[in-house]
This record gives structure tokens, C-alpha cells and sequence, in this order.
């Protein structure tokens, strides 16, 4: 028998409970400070984005001892309230954001705390569409129940360094999209380094002249397209407006793309490997969206993570200010939680604040 106030009774619990509080509260630590290794990056997307049992056995741990003693020691349950409240944080901050980011926009919805504890997410069905150009590329299209007028069409770009990655990498933000009554296409384009650039952008560009004539067939109005992309993916969708003039994108939507490939990069991500697979014969300037900026862009929306350990958000930041200066317009927005690939899963809080500011981005640029 050990005495510990707030407890009675075997020691055996009481030493459970006082390693489960203490591991738990260097993991809500680890996810929010100590993160300045890539290493650190998928243990902060699980606790933050995903860690709903986390969350729940940090409450059940604060809740025991206090109602094991009120009387004599519930001063124990600070250790797990402290582990709470280092987790809940990224939840608070992302309900104020809604409120702030939504009060002007045509989205009433703001941050569901059952949506992320009950890991809720869409299921928009979906089918498989083979390129008449290459019958190896594979890419996946959403088309809404209800489709009108008004339907816009998004083409989703996955990430991956430009050399890996698959059209499912984005089921998330498609399913998303597609409940909201938004067409969606997750493109597959041809990998580094047998594509380099601009052999990508341009393989994209035609992927989307063959899956216009697919979507009509589908009887969605094709007036209204819009490129989006996470990483790599932002990166070519940035390229691919800018590249593509003769595509008349009414928006662009990167989130955490790399648009500067000459600046050396602080991540501890082989970046050097990336560049040289994507650039190929050119210089990096040439292959860096930052460098090619023009007038008459079509909207762009960037959003990127404070805490991103592979693609500094320092490089959104210059690019935002390079896309104004050549009067272009741009909605920036900085998520002080997130790191990189911070939408999976959707239901999380950056999952579910990219849902509703790419919705409201893609109503507000419609055509119709």
C-alpha cells in the first residue's frame, strides 16, 4: 500500500496512472514544440489532426483521481489537464479561425468538434477514367448527385516530390469537394524523373482538355475550372496556370507548394533529390513558379502550416507578395498549428478549414 493524494487503495493503479499521465503529456509536448526534425512531422498530424483517443484517455486520466479523493488530492489531475489543453489548442485556434475566415464568406459552417472526435468523412463515389493519350495513367473523377449550371469542376493534383505518388492520395479533399456539389477530377500525371519539367504541367494541361469532353458527356458545365494541388502538386498546379495560358482557370488552390527552388532549404528532406529529379535540363529559376509570375492570373488561394518542416512557409509568403505586386489576386492563409500534408485526415481541424475556404474559394470564382 502507497499513499499519493487523491488516491487509495493498491499501487498499482496509482503507478499506471502516473506513467500514462506523464507519457502522455511528453507526447502532447513533443507534437506542439519540440519539432524541429521531419521526424517529428507524422507524430504531429496523428496527436493534432488525428488524436481523438489520445484526447479522450487524457480527460478519462484527468477525471480518476479527482473522482477517487475530491477531498484530499484531485491537485494530481494537472498533469493530464495540461496534456489536454496542449492538444485541445490546435482545435480552439482552428474554431476561431472559421469564425473569422467565414464571416464573410457563403459558408455558414464552422469547426465540428463531433466531426473530428467521431472521424467523420464524406464518401462521394467515384470512377476510374483512363488518359486516350496513355492508358497507364489512371485518374479518379467525382461527379456530384446533383449536377446544374451552377457545378464548378476541380482538378486535383497529388504531391510527392514529382516522383511518387497516385490520384487516391487525394480521395480526402475530392470526397469533400464532391458533397459539396463540386465536380472533381483527380488527375494522374506521369512521374519524375521520366517527366521533368514541363513535361508534367503540360501532360496535365491536355489531361484536362480530355476530361472536359468527359464531364460534358456527364452533363457538367465546363465553364467554370479550377487547378488545386498539395506539395509537389501545388507546385504543378501553380505551374500548369502559368504555363498554360490558353487555359482559362478561374482559380488556382496550392496548399504548401514549393515555389522557389533556388533558396536552400532548412528541412532535413532529401530537397535536393526532389529538385533534381523534377528540374532536368533547366536552370532553377526556370522551373521555380515565384520566377514566372505575369499579369491577368486567375485568383489564387495558398494556404500553408507555420510548423512545416519540408516546404518553409516563408516560401508562400514571398510568393504571395510577388503575386500581388503584379496586381494578381490572392487569398493567403497561415494555419499556426499545421505542418506539411496537414489535411489528412480531412476531418481534422486543418482538414476540415480546408473544406470550407476551398468551397466558399470556388463559389466565390465561378463563372456562373
Amino acid at each position: 500500500m502507497i499513499f499519493i493524494p487523491g488516491f487509495t487503495g493498491r499501487k498499482w493503479p496509482v503507478i499506471l496512472w502516473c506513467l500514462a499521465s506523464l507519457f502522455l503529456l511528453v507526447y502532447a509536448c513533443l507534437t506542439l514544440f519540440i519539432l524541429e526534425k521531419d521526424s517529428w512531422l507524422w507524430l504531429n498530424l496523428h496527436a493534432i489532426e488525428n488524436g481523438r483517443i489520445a484526447w479522450i484517455l487524457l480527460i478519462l486520466l484527468m477525471i480518476w483521481p479527482a473522482w477517487r479523493n475530491l477531498r484530499f488530492g484531485a491537485w494530481l489531475f494537472l498533469v493530464p489537464l495540461c496534456a489536454s489543453m496542449l492538444l485541445s489548442w490546435p482545435l480552439i485556434s482552428s474554431g476561431r479561425m472559421h469564425q473569422q475566415l467565414l464571416k464573410k464568406s457563403s459558408i455558414p459552417e464552422g469547426f465540428s468538434f463531433y466531426q473530428w472526435l467521431t472521424a467523420y468523412s464524406d464518401q462521394a463515389e467515384y470512377y476510374s477514367y483512363s488518359s486516350p493519350r496513355n492508358s497507364n495513367l489512371q485518374s479518379l473523377v467525382y461527379i456530384p448527385k446533383q449536377v446544374d449550371k451552377t457545378t464548378a469542376i476541380v482538378f486535383l493534383l497529388h504531391g510527392g516530390g514529382f516522383y511518387q505518388g497516385a490520384p487516391n492520395w487525394m480521395h480526402g479533399w475530392a470526397s469533400a469537394l464532391s458533397e459539396q456539389g463540386i465536380a472533381v477530377a483527380s488527375l494522374a500525371y506521369q512521374l519524375a524523373p521520366e517527366a521533368t519539367f514541363p513535361m508534367q504541367s503540360d501532360e496535365i494541361a491536355l489531361s484536362i482538355q480530355d476530361l472536359k469532353i468527359e464531364f460534358s458527356k456527364r452533363l457538367v458545365d465546363t465553364s467554370s475550372i479550377f487547378i488545386a494541388g498539395s506539395s509537389a502538386g501545388g507546385t504543378l498546379a501553380i505551374s500548369t496556370a502559368l504555363i498554360n495560358s490558353e487555359i482559362k482557370f478561374n482559380g488556382v488552390i496550392a496548399l504548401y507548394p514549393i515555389t522557389d527552388f533556388s533558396k536552400p532549404f532548412e528541412s532535413t528532406t532529401d530537397m535536393q533529390k526532389i529538385t533534381a529529379v523534377y528540374k532536368g535540363s533547366n536552370s532553377l529559376n526556370a522551373i521555380s513558379p515565384i520566377h514566372q509570375i505575369h499579369q491577368d492570373l486567375p485568383s489564387l488561394l495558398l494556404i500553408h502550416g507555420s510548423k512545416d518542416l519540408i516546404v518553409p512557409v516563408k516560401q508562400s509568403i514571398e510568393f504571395v507578395e510577388a503575386w500581388n505586386i503584379q496586381s494578381n489576386s490572392v487569398q493567403f492563409v497561415e494555419l499556426p498549428w499545421a505542418t506539411h500534408s496537414f489535411e489528412y485526415p480531412m476531418y481534422g481541424p486543418s482538414g476540415q478549414l480546408l473544406k470550407h475556404l476551398s468551397v466558399d474559394f470556388i463559389k466565390r470564382n465561378s463563372s456562373n
